[in-house]
Parts: structure tokens; C-alpha cells; sequence
């Protein structure tokens, strides 16, 4: 057997300019076969350009790109995958009223007589999904499956053209600890095989896990490349941050219920989500509940703001009874950022102004005519004091990264004038890089320490133990536990949990 010696992709002096933003900078880069690389970076850092480029999305300004050492040119997706490479994006490209087997072939379904022969495809989707250790239907309409098994069937969409060359971006997002596990361990098994594999994630310690070799771009530019084994977490961190991050310092823990009493809970239920569950949370401080996806923990902030009907069970904010609706929840002081924040916490056709004041232009008001120079100056006020990045107030909110996305959504909840007197956090910093997570952990740190309550929903065991004073831990609906910040470690979390 002949040996590799050259690498299955190579970048060396790549450029690429936006206007007058020099998005990637002289980037020198080498995947090599059976070997997963690790790329880093905050997001902005060039990470998007960077991959677009070698997937042929986007021509370079300057520079090469070698294919097993051979000059390529990547003028469209076809170029780059008629070599071998493919691309499976954080965001879903599935078409939701085909069936999963469709989804998985897509561009490359079996035919017999000209005719799609479905017998055929549905064995060759199962082997691929069987291969991921993903128990699903390959006759199942995609639109009909939970998030998890949907970007499950889009990794198994790229593996299934059996690939040289695979890009994955926050391939774990929305997969529960186990599924993200298992499917790491296939990933290794992919690259023993000889796949050359890229893999983009905020959690590090994915990275650490899986990574042979890891590369982190600050400004566009490489400020770190080298084998993961001779580098480390905080060596990563200062890489991609230029500093150690903001919030680093543990804020510390409130004496547990000794506060006044925000949230009380008996018995509550909600359908099949929650089985009956009781807890306290007193004002300054953080308390989480943590779950595997399904678990119920994702319910418990939606019963307690009032966008779901609790069914059973005894539960007061601040003495009252619950919200019955979110209008209601926000007219008692009780701030919401959902999970889902493209999909539930922004209007992405709207300005970052627009955003931060979506829910209280009525109160901005006067005679029902809106103020743009008030408006502009308190929108201002908080984009500053949430530490918000954007070009413009004016800017389409959908141009921001994620993590100034998130950070538009917690500035809204304080736009009313007041400060809340709840905030619930429904995974807080899910697809945020790790500057703009330790900003949001350093905004609830300083709300808590002036006396708010937060309650934080979330299936990140390492944000939850790094985060929180206390934790709830649930399955299937119901509380197996609670454990204190002393020593909590995400370990312990995901252990409790299973």
C-alpha cells in the first residue's frame, strides 16, 4: 500500500475581503487523512469564510488550495464535492416534507428503469443512520422528527456520499450528552478509515476529546495551530479570546434559600412533560435545572412565564399566583429568553434598535407616536451595557453573531425601564462562542448580585455546574435530585442525569 504523504486538503496564503473587512488573513492550513482537526475561533473570527471557501460556496481573493497535493479550484459546491468534500452545516438543510431516506440521498437516490427505486434507498439510508447508531425511520417525514434526530439526518447526509474530506459545524448543537458521545466515537472510527475531518464547536471539551490537531483564527488571521496534545483548555481559550476571558473570576454562592422567596413551587405538572415537580428559588440567585433532551427541564420556564398551561400542582411568584399569559408575566417583572431565539426571541427582519425595544414601543410612546430619539438613546443604553457588537443600532438584527444576538434578547428584557424581577434562561449561551458566553455569564452574575432571581433551563452540564448555585436535576419529568455549586462538576451532572 502506497503511503500518504499528502495532505487531503491544503490551504497556504488564502485572503478573502468583504468591502473594506479583511475576513481571512493569509490562512495557512493542512487536513490531513485519518485525522480530525479542530477549527477555533470566536465567532466573526473567520470560520464561516474560511469553510466556504474550501466547500466552494466562495472564491479566495489570493492564495492556493491543494487537493492530495494537486492545485484545485473551487468555483461552485459541485467543484469541491466531485473531490470528496463535503459539508454538514449548523443550520439544517433538509427538505421537511421528504422522508428521512430522501433527506440522507438526496442528489444521490438509487433508480431502477429511471425510477427511484425506494426499497433500495430505504436499506441504503438505514445502513448510514445504522452507522451513526441512529435508531431512526428511514419512511419518516423529516418535518415530523424532534431537532435531535433532524441534525442526526443531516450528519448522516454527508457520511452517506462516503466523503475524503468531511466539514462538520456544531455538529453536537442539538444532540442530547449520550448522542453527542456516540457520535464522536464514530467520527474517530470515520477518520481511522482515512477521512480527513474539519470540526468547528464552542465546547472545548469536545475538542479536547476528539481533536488531533487544532487551529484558531482571532481577526481572520491563524493565532494558534498545533497537535491538540501539546496544547490545553486555558492555552485554546487565550488563543481565540486575546486574553483570559471576561468573568473568569466564580462570583460566590448566596447561602441556598436564605433569600426572599421569588418562585414556589408544589407538585407542578404539564401534560406529559412534567410529572410533578417542587422546588424554591429565592432572589440572588442563579438556580438551574438541568436534563437530557426530553427530560421536562425545557417545560418548567414556560409554565412559570405562562406560555404552557401547568395542569396540576400549587405554584406563586412572589406570593401570586403564576402568570397566566406571557403579557401578564411580563407586567410582574418576569424577563424570558427562549431556547429558540431565531425562532422565538428575535425578529430578524427587524434593526437591532427594533429588537432591544420590541416589546415596550407601546410604552415608549406618546399620544400612540412613536419617539425615535428616545427610543435611539435608550436602545443605545443597553446595546452598551449588554455589550452588544453591531455596526449600527440600524443594522438587521440578523447580521449580528449569535452570541450578540443572545445578548439583544437579555438587553429587551430591561428595556421597559425596570429592571426584572425574574429572568428565565432557557439554554442561555447554546451556540454561542466563548467570549460571548463569559459576557452572559458576567451580565447574570451582576443582575443576581443586585438582588434579581434567575432560573436557568439548560442540557450544557458544563455551563450548569460552572453557572449555577444550585441545580435541579430531572428525568422524565420529574426531579431525581438536587446538587450545590461546591465541587459541581459536569460530570457529576450528566451521572445524576442518567
Amino acid at each position: 500500500m502506497n503511503q500518504v504523504t499528502h495532505p487531503a486538503l491544503h490551504l497556504e496564503g488564502v485572503h478573502k475581503r468583504f468591502g473594506g473587512t479583511h475576513a481571512v488573513r493569509d490562512v495557512e492550513l493542512s487536513l490531513r487523512h485519518g485525522r480530525i482537526h479542530a477549527l477555533l475561533g470566536e465567532n466573526g473570527a473567520g470560520k464561516s469564510t474560511l469553510v466556504n471557501m474550501m466547500s466552494g460556496m466562495i472564491e479566495p481573493d489570493e492564495g492556493t488550495i491543494m487537493v492530495d497535493g494537486r492545485p484545485a479550484r473551487f468555483r461552485t459546491p459541485a467543484d469541491a464535492q466531485r473531490e470528496g468534500i463535503r459539508t454538514v452545516h449548523q443550520e439544517l438543510e433538509l427538505a421537511p416534507t421528504l422522508t428521512v431516506a430522501e433527506n440522507v440521498l438526496m442528489g444521490q437516490l438509487p433508480r431502477r428503469f429511471g425510477i427511484v427505486d425506494s426499497a433500495k434507498a430505504m436499506r441504503q439510508a438505514g445502513a448510514v443512520l445504522s452507522e451513526l447508531g441512529a435508531g431512526i425511520d428511514p419512511e419518516a417525514i423529516v418535518g415530523s422528527l424532534p431537532l435531535a434526530e433532524q441534525q442526526l439526518v443531516e450528519i448522516a447526509r454527508g457520511l452517506a456520499a462516503r466523503p475524503k474530506v468531511l466539514f462538520l459545524d456544531e455538529p453536537t448543537a442539538a444532540l442530547t450528552p449520550p448522542e453527542a458521545d456516540g457520535l464522536l466515537e464514530r467520527l474517530r472510527g470515520l477518520a481511522a478509515q482515512g477521512v480527513a475531518i474539519l470540526y468547528i464547536s464552542h465546547h472545548l471539551e469536545e475538542v479536547l476529546a476528539v481533536a488531533d490537531d487544532v487551529t484558531v483564527l482571532r481577526d481572520g488571521a491563524v493565532v494558534l495551530a498545533t497537535e491538540v496534545s501539546d496544547t490545553d483548555r486555558p492555552s485554546i481559550v487565550r488563543a481565540m479570546l486575546g486574553a483570559d476571558p471576561l468573568g473568569s473570576q466564580a462570583r460566590p454562592a448566596p447561602a441556598a434559600g436564605k433569600g426572599t422567596s421569588v418562585f414556589e413551587v408544589q407538585d407542578l405538572r404539564s401534560g406529559r412533560s412534567l410529572g410533578g415537580v417542587s422546588f424554591r428559588v429565592a432572589a440572588g440567585e442563579i438556580v438551574g435545572f438541568f436534563g437530557l433532551a426530553g427530560s421536562g427541564h425545557e417545560t418548567i420556564a414556560d409554565c412559570l412565564y405562562g406560555s404552557e398551561e401547568h395542569t396540576a400542582g400549587h405554584a406563586t411568584f412572589c406570593g401570586e399566583p403564576l402568570p397566566a399569559s406571557p403579557i401578564e408575566a411580563r407586567q410582574r417583572g418576569i424577563g424570558y429568553v427562549p431556547a429558540d431565539r431565531k425562532g422565538a426571541g428575535l425578529a430578524l427582519g427587524l434593526s437591532v434598535r427594533d429588537n432591544i425595544l420590541l416589546a415596550n414601543w407601546s410604552r415608549l410612546a406618546r399620544a400612540g407616536i412613536r419617539r425615535q430619539g428616545m427610543e435611539t438613546e435608550r436602545a443605545a443604553r443597553l446595546a452598551s451595557r449588554h455589550a452588544v457588537k453591531a455596526g449600527s443600532l440600524e443594522a438587521q438584527v440578523s447580521s449580528l453573531s449569535g452570541g450578540n444576538q443572545q445578548k439583544v434578547v437579555l438587553a429587551r428584557q430591561f428595556s421597559g425601564g425596570e429592571t426584572p424581577r425574574a429572568l428565565l434562561l432557557s439554554e442561555p449561551t447554546r451556540g454561542v462562542d466563548i467570549g460571548a458566553k463569559a459576557e452572559i455569564h458576567r451580565l447574570m452574575g451582576e443582575y443576581v448580585d443586585a438582588g434579581g432571581t434567575c432560573l436557568v433551563t439548560s442540557s450544557d452540564a458544563e455551563e450548569v455546574a460552572a453557572l449555577c448555585d444550585r441545580v435541579y436535576v430531572l428525568s422524565r419529568g420529574r426531579i431525581l435530585t438536587q446538587l450545590d455549586s461546591n465541587a459541581l462538576t459536569a460530570s457529576d451532572l450528566t451521572a445524576a442525569a442518567l
